[in-house]
Order: structure tokens, then C-alpha cells, then sequence
């Protein structure tokens, strides 16, 4: 009787992704936002990956913004607090709170090479939403699906 299926069970049980420079390229985007908020351009660019006991920390290469992102095998979900929140627009002469909520998710389909979507939820509570959507606030959802690999 051969072991080599329960190794390959084995190795595949074991793997976890790989510490290093990521190159992310966004393959599809979904978007409710109005024309004009969002910018004209897909974004692009590097992200660093490390790696820690049970998570992994992204680092968005381009703004410095880290997340950690618990890790459940080969799938991570980052919630980025540091770039979520409210905004209270009362002291503009807006009677509104402006709500931001970034979420990144994703599953390393092997070591070196991942997918997933970030998305931006803009939402707004208050009787003067409508006027602060007038002036490029608006309360919208966008999706970014992207692919990430390992840069050489």
C-alpha cells in the first residue's frame, strides 16, 4: 500500500500562504456610485503580506494603511478600522453622518497566488443626505474583484 496520497493530503492540509510583495490587478469592478466618484482608473499596485499566528497583515504599498486579516486556512477577510468610520458633517451646515466601511477578502488559491474583492460602502444617516450626495457624498457600494501574485 502506497502513502503518497495521504503526503499529498498532508502537504495540501499544511500549506499557508507566503510572506512577500504581492502584485494585485483588479479583473472586474461592480459599482452603484455615481459617474465621476469613483476614479476613472483601476487600481493597481503592490501590497506586502506578512504573516502571524493565525493572520496574515496586509500593507497597501501605495497609502501605508495596514489591516490584519485573520486567517482560516487558506481564506482571510481584512477589516481595515483604521480607514472605517463616521463623519459627522453637522459643522458644514449638513444635518448628516457619513458612515465609511472598507472590507478586503480573499483565498490563496495556492502559496504564491490569491483572489478576491475589496469593496467601499459609502452610507449616510440624517435629513441632509440628499444635499451631501449633491456635493460628492453620496452613498454608494463599489467592488473591486482582483487577482494577486507573488512579485518575483
Amino acid at each position: 500500500m502506497s502513502l503518497r496520497p495521504w503526503a499529498a493530503l498532508f502537504a495540501i492540509a499544511c500549506a499557508q500562504p507566503t510572506a512577500g510583495t504581492y502584485t494585485f490587478t483588479v479583473t472586474s469592478t461592480e459599482s452603484d456610485c455615481p459617474a465621476g466618484f469613483l476614479p476613472s482608473e483601476e487600481p493597481t499596485g503592490d501590497g506586502t503580506i506578512a504573516l502571524g499566528e493565525g493572520a496574515l497583515v496586509f500593507t497597501d504599498e501605495d497609502t501605508d494603511v495596514a489591516a490584519s486579516c485573520p486567517l482560516t486556512g487558506m481564506d482571510f477577510t481584512c477589516d481595515f478600522a483604521e480607514t472605517d468610520g463616521d463623519t459627522d458633517y453637522t459643522k458644514d451646515g449638513f444635518a448628516a453622518v457619513r458612515s465609511v466601511d472598507e472590507l478586503m477578502k480573499g483565498t490563496f488559491d495556492e502559496p504564491s497566488a490569491a483572489h478576491g474583492l475589496t469593496s467601499l460602502n459609502s452610507s449616510c444617516g440624517g435629513t441632509g443626505c440628499d444635499e451631501l450626495a449633491a456635493a460628492g457624498y453620496p452613498s454608494c457600494l463599489a467592488t473591486w474583484y482582483w487577482s494577486a501574485v507573488l512579485a518575483e
